[in-house]
């Protein structure tokens, strides 16, 4: 091989090597691995914060927070588009225990509106099995279509209306949130 080739082969290298996509980074959140960039129907979404879900020192599940621009208050999480919630189970749960906990949510944040919210919650609350250590429970807002709950990336179902969406992301970014470091943390705090 010639010298000039062999360079011509260098600068064809280098030039692939600085052309091709970074792979997305991670973030570790108490032993969990979130990726700094995810993509919620199309739309490119950024990991703006994460939280430990814990009850009396018992970890439950490490929670992740994406949206499409960075946010740091509750009212610019639900104006903020498309988003998604990784939960990433630490413990394995029953399907009432988590469900409990959603219903307790949105009695507390979303009193006002439970009536207009139930039939939906409930039809919601179907979409949950029994999960074990390390499986994740996805909840997403799609513009357009509704917030889509999916567990180790199988869809379970959707739940139509910003509304509902709105009072689920209440349940930890509301004013009376599942736990107060998990909404500082999932606000990027």
């Amino acid at each position: 091989m010639t010298l000039v080739r062999a360079f011509a082969l260098l600068l064809v290298s280098l030039s692939l090597a600085v052309s091709a996509p970074a792979p997305a980074q991670a973030a570790e959140h108490h032993g969990v691995s979130l990726a700094d960039n995810a993509n919620v129907a199309g739309k490119a979404v950024q990991l703006n914060g994460a939280g430990l879900r814990s009850v009396l020192f018992i970890k439950v599940y490490v929670i992740g927070f994406w949206t499409e621009k960075k946010v740091s208050s509750t009212a610019d999480a639900l104006a903020s588009g498309a988003w998604k919630a990784e939960l990433h189970m630490l413990r394995g749960l029953e399907p009432a225990k988590i469900t409990d906990g959603i219903q307790d949510g949105f009695s507390k944040n979303s009193a006002s509106e439970i009536g207009a919210l139930q039939a939906r919650l409930d039809t919601f609350k179907t979409h949950f099995v029994k999960v074990s250590k390390g499986d994740v429970i996805t909840l997403a807002w799609e513009p357009g279509k509704g917030t889509v709950t999916r567990v180790n990336g199988a869809e379970k179902g959707t739940i139509e209306g910003k509304d509902f969406a709105d009072a689920l992301l209440k349940v930890w970014l509301g004013g009376d949130p599942v736990q107060d470091d998990i909404k500082s943390g999932m606000l990027g705090g």
